[in-house]
């Protein structure tokens, strides 16, 4: 558990969530409180002396650390939605209700999906370079006052008024495409930043990545343009173009911040590629199935 996730409330509900995930799977449930890389290493640590399910109960950034972790063990992982965004429960079906989460999962199943890899370096839901990663930025410095969709809203405006165009470059299979743009989000879930659906068509059990790339525009015409992310109906406007493939190349011109899952990584130049069925992942029984 991200003892930070849900700015601090996570943390005051661990007997909540233990006394829950006991009744719900008929197991002992041995919380471990986390922060930050710590998540990523109490995860390893738990893999390796035989845990076969683990439960990260936060949000993406949270999911994001739980994947890596159990990188290559075989052990399943299930998602207790209590992070700021909370977009891969959505993604996957979940209620966003933790401990009705929890119920669901007790009764799903085990299905196995893909993860985005950046140097070794795996994310289960939306890598974002440029705009996007200048607002996760400001959502985990400035904004935690404000929960969910409005926290991202607020750092949305406040980054507009400052942020300047570079010049990307996409290669995407081979294709390669060249143009002033505010950024390019690599998704292998459909939203991030509390319900925007930036790339409304992915699925995590396809075997490619989804790329949303926004073209350089106004504030005018960004801010007029902006709620039609939430519906998933950007991608007919102008000033987006979108992308399927199963490696992505992304160069921009000054450097622009990268996110992966929520955090920040190292910036660009990066290449990202489709891990097809990576992750045994707990998801409710009759969702995302073929």
């Amino acid at each position: 558990m991200n003892a930070r996730a849900g700015r601090g409330s996570a943390a005051r509900r661990t007997r909540d969530v233990a006394d829950a995930v006991e009744a719900a799977f008929g197991i002992s449930a041995d919380v471990q409180l986390c922060l930050g890389e710590s998540v990523e290493q109490t995860t390893a640590a738990a893999v390796a002396s035989g845990a076969d399910l683990v439960l990260a109960a936060g949000g993406d950034g949270t999911l994001g650390g739980v994947v890596n972790g159990v990188a290559g063990s075989g052990a399943a992982i299930g998602l207790i939605p209590m992070g700021t965004g909370n977009d891969f429960a959505r993604a996957v079906g979940l209620p966003l209700d933790p401990l009705t989460a929890i119920r669901c999962l007790a009764h799903g199943r085990v299905q196995r999906l893909d993860v985005g890899v950046r140097e070794g370096r795996r994310f289960i839901n939306v890598a974002g370079c440029g705009f996007d990663a200048v607002v996760a930025r400001r959502v985990n410095a400035g904004y935690r006052l404000l929960r969910g969709s409005a926290a991202y809203l607020a750092a949305v405006m406040g980054t507009l008024a400052t942020h300047r165009p570079a010049r990307f470059k996409l290669e995407v299979d081979g294709e390669i495409f060249e143009a002033d743009a505010m950024m390019c989000a690599i998704a292998n879930g459909t939203s991030y930043g509390g319900g925007m659906k930036v790339a409304p068509r992915a699925r995590a059990d396809d075997g490619m990545l989804d790329v949303c790339l926004v073209l350089a525009c106004s504030k005018l015409e960004f801010i007029l343009a902006f709620p039609r992310v939430y519906r998933g109906e950007h991608l007919s406007h102008r000033r987006v173009r979108f992308f399927r493939g199963r490696k992505v190349t992304v160069s921009c011109d000054p450097a622009q911040p990268v996110l992966m899952d929520g955090e920040l990584v190292e910036p660009t130049p990066a290449i990202f590629f489709a891990e097809p069925g990576a992750v045994p992942f707990l998801v409710p029984a009759g969702h995302m199935g073929r």
